[in-house]
């Protein structure tokens, strides 16, 4: 699986943000976990929303902050089996929260800087770690604005909104609809992330 580690404060998290790494996790076809970092800086309400809402976007998601045992504890059970591997922007606290998974690690961090609101990368190379029996976890290096496919046919297939209507409705009319008010098209435009998906076509990636 991949997990998609965004902050919910410092760095402040952006939808639009979060969308490109979740349209590069994706693409790796495996299942994608949103970890909503440093929930200690925010009230619980606004972890609970961002988790709503990412649920309507189609995702799984669990918040965790420093110090959290009972988050840390659930988050050794949904990771449990398998590979993991952690990514997404750098001063996050992945590597934090690796240190917290894996005691025995000592890697380093970074502070976040506050000018820039962006943290320094602490994490230069990807290494697999034990967390349990069968349990691997990976860490990445963090970076903040990762490429998008540039192939245009493949950007509808990596939205979950847009395949749970295609599995629960209508086809479109035709095979390579865009979803973007084409004749005969079957996908609904009311959902969240309609407005950033036709960006990509008007805009690019």
């Amino acid at each position: 699986r991949v997990v998609v580690v965004v902050a919910l404060a410092q760095p402040q998290l952006e939808p639009e943000g979060l969308s490109r790494f979740l349209i590069c996790a994706e693409t790796t076809g495996l299942e994608v976990l949103v970890l909503l970092s440093k929930a200690d800086l925010v009230e619980p309400a606004q972890g609970q929303q961002w988790i709503e809402r990412l649920a309507a976007w189609g995702y799984g998601a669990q918040a965790i902050g420093r110090g959290d045992p009972l988050a840390l504890g659930a988050l050794r059970q949904r990771l449990q089996g398998g590979v993991s591997v952690l990514c997404g922007p750098s001063g996050v606290g992945k590597s934090s929260l690796l240190n917290a998974l894996v005691p025995a690690l000592a890697l380093r961090t970074a502070a976040v800087s506050g000018k820039l609101q962006r943290g320094r990368h602490t994490t230069r190379h990807v290494e697999l770690h034990d967390l349990a029996v069968d349990t691997l976890l990976a860490d990445t290096p963090g970076f903040n604005r990762p490429e998008l496919p540039t192939d245009a046919r493949q950007w509808p297939l990596l939205f979950p909104e847009i395949r749970r209507q295609q599995q629960a409705g209508p086809r479109c009319r035709f095979r390579d609809c865009r979803h973007l008010q084409e004749p005969g098209c079957a996908i609904d435009r009311h959902w969240e992330r309609y407005g950033y998906y036709r960006a990509l076509f008007d805009q690019g990636p």
